[in-house]
């Protein structure tokens, strides 16, 4: 067999080049710290990173979209907690007021600050973002959450949309609140139902707001207690049906349908109060009706009586306005906790992706370090090789 002198020319450089190229390549594993470089390293390890990457992503943008959840959320807390601030202070007035030696001028005084106060209230449902969107108008966040109407009521404009936001492949969590659910949607009275006494009374008698006994019982209905005498009354339906009649007796109770209201003072014949099932009412009405029935002027003992059944019946609706903010704070409280819950979670699951990316792409310096090593010494080795190989031709001995 003839082997010419290029052939071997050939073969001395096509393994220097070899053993150049296996050395360039281990470099870049050396200075990257990654085993694959190209998708054609390792088909199925690139398509593994890859999805994880791709996971990794998403955590990331889960992590960001709880960023911006608990922007939101923290908002509303803070805004609901002066909203509570300012009822405890209106709830203040009212218990004030709620005392017969109050002179007109007094009880005047306290309207005024309820009216600022009133429109406090209003500012808070109206409170925007950052970026300019009403934070209670549901999906309407353009639109200014509640205004005045052209009568002695409130309008809400939104909707009762909630926003969410993702912050987990499978969890959604709601970052606004509607303002209807939260302003609007309030009941009236002990939930159940509330009382009122008529504009025409003219005995000092004032009814409670009562309290249910018997839930069973209870059929909601219109129902009238209208004193026959100064001594004795009766309860008819909303079909004037006679319900029930008796004497009645200073501070005694009145039983009917699975409720009791209690009467003071003493009631003029023809005197009478309405007992309604409870409705929605929104925060700022209750509050108007306070100040209405402090604006009352007070000559007798008639009116006094009107003042302070129009209070009673303002403390009892404040009570459900504060129950409801209060209600809706402690949800706002668990969602934070959700979100801290949720972070937690999403911060290992990044710690986990990071670690499973590493172990499929990063290399093993010591053992690249190593075999680096080996092939710069197998590179030096082809080299001095060649250099002897390129000797042996004849044209060396002519």
């Amino acid at each position: 067999m003839r082997i010419s002198t290029s052939q071997i020319f050939t073969q001395g450089l096509d393994a220097i080049l070899k053993q150049q190229s296996s050395a360039a390549r281990t470099q870049i594993e050396v200075a990257t710290g990654k085993r694959i470089l190209t998708a054609s390293d390792d088909p199925t390890g690139a398509t593994k990173a890859l999805n994880k990457r791709d996971m990794l992503a998403q955590t990331e943008q889960y992590e960001l979209n709880i960023m911006s959840a608990r922007n939101s959320i923290v908002l509303e807390e803070s805004v609901l907690g002066n909203v509570s601030d300012v009822l405890q202070r209106v709830r203040e007035l009212a218990v004030g007021a709620n005392n017969g030696t109050l002179t007109d001028e007094e009880r005047f005084v306290m309207a005024v600050e309820l009216d600022e106060r009133l429109n406090e209230l209003l500012a808070l449902a109206n409170t925007r973002a950052s970026n300019g969107e009403y934070i209670f108008s549901g999906f309407q966040a353009r639109t200014r959450s509640f205004t005045p109407n052209s009568g002695s009521g409130f309008d809400y404009n939104g909707d009762e949309g909630q926003r969410h936001l993702r912050v987990s492949p499978s969890l959604q969590i709601p970052v606004t609140d509607s303002g209807a659910e939260i302003f609007r949607d309030i009941r009236t009275g002990n939930g159940t139902f509330t009382v009122s006494a008529s504009a025409l009374n003219m005995g000092s008698g004032v009814m409670d707001n009562g309290s249910v006994m018997d839930p069973t019982l209870w059929i909601p209905d219109t129902y009238s207690v209208t004193f026959i005498t100064p001594n004795s009354y009766e309860v008819r339906d909303g079909g004037g049906g006679l319900v029930t009649s008796g004497t009645y007796v200073v501070n005694d109770t009145i039983n009917f349908s699975g409720i009791e209201v209690r009467i003071t003072g003493a009631p003029a014949s023809g005197d009478s109060f309405s007992i309604e099932p409870s409705q929605n009412q929104d925060m700022f009405t209750t509050v108007s009706d306070l100040i209405t029935a402090l604006r009352i002027p007070v000559s007798d003992d008639a009116d006094l009586a009107a003042v302070t059944q129009g209070v009673n019946r303002a403390l009892i609706n404040l009570d459900q306005v504060l129950n409801k903010v209060t209600g809706t704070r402690s949800e706002i409280g668990a969602r934070l906790n959700v979100l801290d819950d949720q972070s937690n979670l999403n911060a290992g699951m990044s710690v986990q992706l990071q670690q499973s990316i590493s172990d499929i792409e990063d290399v093993d310096l010591a053992e690249a370090v190593s075999r680096l090593n080996r092939q710069l010494l197998a590179l030096e080795v082809a080299q001095q090789s060649f250099a002897r190989i390129q000797n042996l031709s004849l044209f060396q001995f002519i």
